[in-house]
């Protein structure tokens, strides 16, 4: 009698646990623990009840609900740890990728200088030995060669240029500048920021 008693207690306990687990779940730490501790419980009653070929809807009830409980609370607190992590690493993504813009600005300053300085109104000569940088540059860099466009219609604001240019189409244009007359020098770019155009067009 007090055997079945002790046992009849453990299926009890069993049940109890299984709702406070099942209660505590939204508390990461603590209802983890008691969850383990529950589902703990209910197995071994689970397994007395078993063995005992007993029928008891307590030990069922408990067994469930601290499977749920066990259930519920680690995957709060796996969010709870993961989500600091997941935080962090999209901070440093972010940080890296206005590192990489940042470093992509700076390239595409320093690459754009040597023809910025030429911008606005130049006389011919300036205009000349632009166009002596543009075909060095696009000898050297066919990949991002440079369109060069005396007397344009218009000045395009984005300009891709698939097609390199020759050598001697730049010496045509630039054998047509005048040393004594005065010129504007404009400049389209690609999608990234880098020139890709020059316009010269002579100024009245």
């Amino acid at each position: 009698m007090e055997q079945d008693k002790k046992t009849n207690g453990f299926y009890v306990a069993s049940l109890v646990l299984g709702i406070i687990a099942l209660v505590l779940a939204i508390f990461p730490l603590v209802g983890f623990i008691i969850g383990i501790i529950a589902l703990v419980i209910s197995i071994v009653a689970f397994r007395k009840r078993n063995k005992n070929n007993e029928k008891n809807a307590m030990v069922t009830a408990g067994l469930v609900l601290s499977i749920i409980g066990f259930i519920i609370s680690l995957i709060i607190t796996i969010f709870l740890v993961a989500l600091p992590v997941m935080g962090f690493y999209v901070f440093k993504n972010a940080e890296s990728t206005v590192e990489n813009h940042n470093l992509n600005n700076e390239l595409v300053h320093v690459y754009n200088a040597s023809f910025e300085e030429y911008e606005g109104i130049q006389n011919g000569s300036s205009v000349k030995a632009l166009c002596d940088l543009v075909r060095v540059h696009n000898l050297t860099t066919p990949e991002r060669s440079i369109k060069l466009v005396k007397d344009p219609t218009y000045v395009p604001s984005y300009y891709t240029n698939i097609n390199n240019v020759s050598s001697n189409e730049i010496m045509e244009i630039k054998k047509d500048i005048s040393v004594v007359e005065k010129y504007e020098i404009t400049f389209a770019h690609d999608s990234e920021g880098y020139i890709t155009w020059i316009g010269i067009e002579e100024t009245n």
